[in-house]
């Protein structure tokens, strides 16, 4: 995307957020390599898969005895295929199904004496986005939802999956209800890096909005009105995420994210510095923190608090209002005075000729998402 000026860190290292498909399902989607020293030691290869779907999982790799070339059986279990070696060294390995069909992405890593568990798919291809309508009974009726689901959802039945609930939903995946014409591609840019490892599977929510200006706001503007947002946070909170883990595989471990723009990016913001029991991962785009005289940046630079999140923080430099720049920079430098840190749980970045529209949030989402939910391929 243009204008790299400003990303604070490396978009490969958000804390617990860990790589896609390996063990240890803390975090925002899923964590580390399994516990053990690094002396000789059983090494343990854990792959989770539906039993009922193949009769044989192999792996191959590059030590612990094994090659690229040919791969050694693993002994199949109800739902689990495990793999084990007494080794000295970490290695690279794959698994395959009939030992001919290669599981998607990057190779896995292992390291002596641990355990790793994984659930891979084999099957190359895209997610899939679906409408629902969900009871919404704060806001006394429905909220349509747009949904993605990432490749392997339908495949690989075993596994659990971290939730990132988008705002308007209108806008993500399809150009033809977007409100100006032009989509997020949420879906090509998740299948595209979830292929590749650059990022964590993991699942949309998308509800579509109501009136935004009241809910995506925590206080009342003098000019605007708005100040719904405690009520729609309890939507969120209360009714949409419980039903989403009714009807989805969602991993109950990982951390659940939040992001929007404009609107959107302050909503964000709020839920994250109010709800951090419950939001952890925030993607706040081109946040509308002149709302309410900056009631919001305010109230965040009086506190004292530093509630456990990761933040992502951006905007352009172009246009009438610069895009808020420079709220978004006093933003920034509020957090990092508070002890949060470049790279480790906030980024700042600056689309440079970017403006305060549906193209530039489309641009970054890309290095927003990879910050939030690297994948294996992209963490340290």
């Amino acid at each position: 995307p243009a204008g790299s000026a400003g990303l604070a860190g490396s978009a490969g290292s958000a804390g617990s957020a860990g790589s896609a498909g390996v063990a240890g399902r803390g975090g925002a989607g899923v964590g580390g390599a399994g516990a053990g020293g690094m002396g000789m030691g059983s090494t343990i290869l854990r792959i989770h898969y539906p039993s009922a779907a193949t009769a044989r999982i192999t792996v191959r790799g590059s030590g612990a005895g094994l090659d690229w070339m040919r791969g050694q059986d693993t002994t199949r279990g109800a739902d689990v295929f495990e793999w084990r070696a007494d080794t000295a060294a970490a290695f690279d390995w794959k698994p395959l199904l009939e030992d001919t069909t290669w599981a998607v992405g990057a190779n896995f890593h292992a390291a002596p004496g641990t355990t790793t568990d994984i659930w891979p798919f084999f099957h190359p291809g895209g997610g899939r986005v679906e409408e629902q309508r969900v009871p919404t009974p704060a806001f006394g009726g429905t909220r349509d939802v747009l949904v993605y689901l990432p490749p392997g959802y339908d495949e690989n039945a075993t596994h659990r999956y971290p939730v990132l609930v988008l705002q308007d939903g209108h806008n993500l995946f399809d150009a033809q209800r977007a409100a100006f014409g032009v989509e997020w591609q949420i879906d090509e840019t998740l299948d595209a890096g979830i292929g590749t490892s650059e990022i964590a599977e993991v699942i949309v929510l998308g509800p579509i909005p109501g009136d935004r200006m009241k809910e995506y706001t925590p206080t009342v503007d003098r000019q605007y009105g708005g100040g719904d947002a405690a009520r729609y946070l309890t939507m969120l909170t209360a009714e949409l995420l419980p039903w989403a883990r009714m009807r989805y595989r969602l991993d109950e471990a990982a951390e659940v994210g939040v992001g929007g723009s404009s609107l959107g990016g302050l909503f964000t913001t709020y839920a994250c510095w109010n709800k951090s029991d419950v939001f952890r991962r925030c993607m706040a785009m081109s946040s509308s923190f002149w709302w309410d005289e900056k009631q919001l940046l305010g109230e965040i630079e009086r506190s004292t608090a530093m509630p456990p999140i990761h933040l992502w923080l951006d905007s352009g430099d172009s246009g009438t209002s610069m895009d808020g720049l420079v709220d978004t920079q006093h933003m920034r430098d509020v957090l990092l005075a508070r002890g949060y840190r470049q790279g480790v749980d906030l980024w700042s970045y600056t689309g440079i000729g970017q403006e305060h529209n549906e193209a530039a949030w489309a641009m970054r989402f890309p290095l927003a998402v990879r910050a939030l939910y690297p994948g294996r391929a992209g963490a340290p």
